[in-house]
């Protein structure tokens, strides 16, 4: 049963449920190798919010029917994982769409007779409500689905938060898809692009050319994201009140570094500071009217970085939401290593753009140098600024 499945969701968490003992050792990541063919309910959408809040990190398989991603798979916050072939391409019984943030092996025969190719080898308990005989999976007592891909990833958290136990669920979801690889095209032309699908009877069961739209941001990849894991933590503390023209207090002091190495320097951005730009807090100026924005950056010891925002208003401080698609700093990123050429720093946060919700069309115009249109008012006025600091070389 569902209420089943979310009460142990809760418990595993650390939690509490009723009639049991609270769990001593909550989990911070939890698989659910499980799902159906519907929409996201408010219940799991509650309950997956709630331990994220927590800090634990949700990781769902996409399901097996080749068509819209399953639930839970497909609730807002999850880290949705779908499957793909060993060369990279979508495997035929994943299910696709928006709703993944990256995809992992899954196993694929290809012979149609014989022995399978490429199962996902693995161990296993025969036991139903109790351990029982253990056993183990080949070619020929195959293992296959995206029942296999979300544990990789869920596998993948783990060693992030082994080296960086400070990150939140978001940073975690964000940071996996940080390291992706990316998505390669098949040599073999009459192999398909993915589509989204179009409805419930929109599948696509045969192995098609994955892109960001439909198989997530690209492939599950270790190395990546435990280096994306290693990057330190920008936090910036706002104060509660703000009038026009106030000098306001920032401070970065809160900003912690991966386990086992520390912040060794703070770098302020923008055009209200009002104090100098190399210490963990400065001070900046309310603007009298519109909105402001302050970028700081934070460095470690192995020279390893991230970015925090923070957007000043006449009445207000505060971090914005790198969830709501505008994240500024991240246009200040890529369109400063785009400028500059710095192909690696692009990469990184190019696929930090995209995870925010930074349109696609966008990251291309900005990587060809295009003219830019439509944009946010705080991504054109991010993108003005920093193109004006390097022309100025402020």
């Amino acid at each position: 049963w569902d209420s089943d499945i979310l009460a142990a969701m809760e418990w595993a968490g650390g939690m509490h449920v009723d009639g049991v003992p609270d769990n001593p050792y909550p989990a911070r990541i939890e698989n659910l190798s499980l799902g159906a063919a519907a929409p996201c309910t408010s219940a799991y959408r509650d309950v997956i919010a709630s331990l994220a809040d927590a800090g634990v990190v949700v990781v769902a398989s996409a399901g097996n029917e080749g068509g819209q991603v399953d639930s839970p798979a497909n609730c807002a916050r999850a880290v949705g994982v779908g499957g793909i072939r060993h060369v990279g391409t979508k495997v035929g019984f994943s299910s696709l769409g928006p709703e993944l943030a990256l995809s992992a092996p899954g196993g694929n025969c290809v012979n149609l007779s014989g022995e399978c190719l490429y199962p996902i080898n693995t161990t296993v308990n025969l036991g139903g409500t109790t351990p029982g005989a253990n056993g183990y999976t080949d070619g020929f007592n195959i293992n296959v689905g995206t029942s296999f891909s979300a544990p990789i990833v869920s596998s993948i958290g783990g060693l992030m938060l082994s080296v960086h136990g400070n990150l939140s669920a978001a940073q975690v979801r964000s940071r996996l898809i940080e390291g992706v690889a990316a998505f390669p095209v098949s040599t073999d032309p009459t192999v398909p692009t993915c589509h989204v699908p179009t409805g419930p009877n929109d599948l696509q069961v045969s192995e098609c050319n994955c892109t960001t739209s439909t198989c997530g941001a690209g492939m599950a990849n270790a190395l990546g994201s435990v280096n994306a894991a290693l990057r330190p933590i920008a936090a910036v503390v706002t104060p509660s009140t703000v009038s026009p023209g106030q000098q306001v207090a920032l401070d970065a002091a809160s900003s912690t570094a991966a386990d086992g190495h520390t912040i060794a320097s703070y770098s302020w951005l923008g055009t209200i500071l009002a104090s100098a730009p190399d210490q963990p807090s400065v001070t900046v100026v309310a603007p009298t009217s519109g909105s402001q924005i302050v970028c700081m950056t934070v460095t470690d010891d192995a020279g390893r970085q991230d970015t925090a925002v923070v957007s000043v208003t006449p009445t207000s401080a505060a971090s914005a939401s790198a969830s709501a698609g505008t994240n500024p700093c991240t246009i200040v990123m890529v369109t400063v290593a785009r400028e500059m050429g710095c192909p690696y720093i692009w990469w990184a946060h190019a696929a930090a753009a995209r995870e925010i919700g930074v349109r696609g069309d966008v990251i291309d115009d900005l990587r060809e140098k295009r003219p830019l249109a439509n944009l946010s008012p705080d991504q054109q006025a991010a993108v003005d600024f920093t193109r004006e600091l390097l022309v100025r070389r402020q």
